[in-house]
């Protein structure tokens, strides 16, 4: 992990629009209304490295795909979309205010990203596999840059694990001390595989299998309120997007069947059957995340390659992240 100090390339953490052209939004979505927000940053600017000249520079085209918790930080990350500097991925406080940028060091598009507690790992997906940044790592960035606030990102070298995952990384999650790893797909329903991690041995373990809807960006599970004898009801959220359509949030109420088992791998399958409730949202929705009580959900839609085009002129985009109650 190298330390970046610099005046002139840096994260900008400011909105892309007024707060007018949000209600607008809110006013066309009555599914959202009452929720609240939190800024995405780095749209108009993100500091970054470009392998190819090697050296660093500003991107104005950086698109949002990916959000989790750290503790008490938000993590946002996000890929170039003019495919020239390296992914990255913002902190923030959990208010959403701007902390630092961490710099990957490729190209990845960054559809997933997990924490997990068990083993203080952040997964993200790379292709068909999951990178890892240990929690201390970040926790040591976090400490160099309260020291040092002149500090403007920091970059990693290589990363101290990395695992490949039977599909492509599309979205990941991390839930009930597995890592839930599914694919987008535009053909029809695939896969998502929840696997267990163990660090010291070379390979994902397989554990659960289940069916990934059409169009599947981010998936979290949580728990509906119980009758106080129980846990509550395990429930599924899952986002939905495709192009400048407006969004699916899916919510399932999934059941493991022990007599079904997954013809690749042998593992059992969890039926996610018919989902009991769709929400509408905004165009563009990516990875989601459950935190007390509230769903996260990340849009893309006010990045550059996408408020520039023409063909999501008319679209309505969101330039934060959305906070609802389910």
């Amino acid at each position: 992990m190298k330390f970046y100090y610099s005046e002139k390339y840096v994260t900008k953490p400011g909105p892309v629009y007024e707060n007018a052209e949000i209600k607008k939004v809110f006013r066309a979505y009555p599914d959202i209304r009452g929720s609240k927000t939190l800024p995405i940053p780095g749209l108009t600017g993100t500091v970054s490295f470009c392998d190819e000249k090697h050296r660093y520079g500003t991107g104005s085209a950086f698109t949002p795909q990916s959000v989790c918790f750290f503790g008490k930080y938000l993590l946002i990350a996000s890929y170039d979309g003019a495919h020239i500097l390296n992914s990255v991925i913002y902190i923030c406080d959990r208010h959403g205010k701007y902390i630092l940028t961490m710099i990957l060091n490729n190209h990845a598009h960054c559809g997933g990203m997990a924490y997990d507690g068990t083993n203080d790992y952040v997964w993200v997906s790379n292709g068909k596999s999951v990178i890892g940044i240990s929690g201390d790592e970040i926790r040591r960035a976090l400490k160099v840059k309260k020291k040092n606030p002149g500090l403007s990102a920091v970059r990693f070298i290589k990363y101290k694990k990395q695992y490949d995952t039977l599909t492509q990384a599309s979205f990941v999650h991390y839930y009930s001390k597995l890592l839930w790893v599914g694919k987008f797909s535009m053909k029809g329903p695939d896969k998502i595989y929840a696997y267990k991690v163990d660090l010291s041995k070379p390979e994902l373990a397989v554990a659960y299998c289940m069916e990934a809807p059409r169009y599947a960006q981010g998936m979290a599970f949580y728990r509906k309120k119980g009758d106080g004898e129980g846990k509550g009801t395990l429930c599924l959220a899952v986002s939905a997007s495709r192009g400048p359509f407006p969004s699916r949030l899916r919510l399932y109420e999934p059941e493991p069947d022990d007599t079904v088992t997954d013809e690749q791998t042998g593992c059992p399958v969890i039926l996610k059957r018919k989902a009991v409730k769709i929400l509408k949202l905004p165009p563009q929705s990516e990875q989601i995340v459950m935190r007390r009580g509230r769903l996260y959900v990340l849009f893309e839609s006010a990045a550059a390659p996408f408020r520039l085009s023409p063909l999501y002129r008319l679209t309505k985009k969101l330039d934060r992240l959305l906070c609802m109650k389910l």
